[in-house]
């Protein structure tokens, strides 16, 4: 049997992924030592469940570092190397899309635009340039006929949240396959 170590972590994001993903996080028993966000909400989440928030990332000092991974989940800011390198392990993406294909923004608009069929979410180490991070986690979905982007990106969430717990336990497990990424087919 495989020995499961718990792990601390940040969380930064801006949505109801993020929070789902950070409990997650708690009841998995792993340590959640902030979530970086603007969104009220997401301070009000903070706030009732006594886990420590920080309104930018800059405040995430180094002599902070000592922590295991930083999830960005539904974050539109781009991160800066040195704060790639904080965490003991990986900074780690929510990307809604099958990266390579529709890195950037508006993943799921593009793929409606080219009549895909099938679509995916991925799970991604961050490097310093977007979207270009070994794959962890990448779960496919069909495309139904009568899609829109609002639909398809809550299907996003969805398998969002399915794959997030998985990636926790691979996490904790030390139990990784991780995929580099073939930049040939990116777009």
């Amino acid at each position: 049997m495989t020995q499961f170590s718990r792990f601390s972590c940040y969380i930064i994001g801006n949505d109801d992924i993020t929070l789902q993903c950070a409990t997650v996080i708690l009841e998995k028993k792993h340590q959640l030592l902030g979530i970086i966000s603007r969104a009220e909400k997401i301070i009000t989440w903070c706030k009732s469940h006594s886990i420590p928030h920080l309104d930018c990332v800059n405040k995430l000092k180094p002599a902070n570092k000592q922590f295991d991974f930083l999830f960005s989940i539904a974050n539109g800011e781009i991160l800066s190397p040195e704060v790639l390198q904080y965490p003991r392990f990986y900074a780690i993406n929510y990307h809604n899309s099958p990266l390579p294909k529709y890195a950037g923004l508006y993943a799921t608009s593009w793929a409606i635009y080219h009549h895909e069929q099938l679509h995916a979410i991925t799970w991604h180490i961050m490097q310093d340039k977007i979207d270009t991070g070994d794959i962890l986690e990448q779960n496919w979905f069909a495309i139904e006929e009568e899609e829109t982007a609002l639909s398809l990106n809550l299907k996003c969430y969805e398998q969002a949240y399915q794959s997030f717990n998985l990636l926790v336990d691979k996490l904790a497990r030390k139990e990784l396959s991780i995929f580099p990424q073939s930049l040939h087919g990116r777009s």
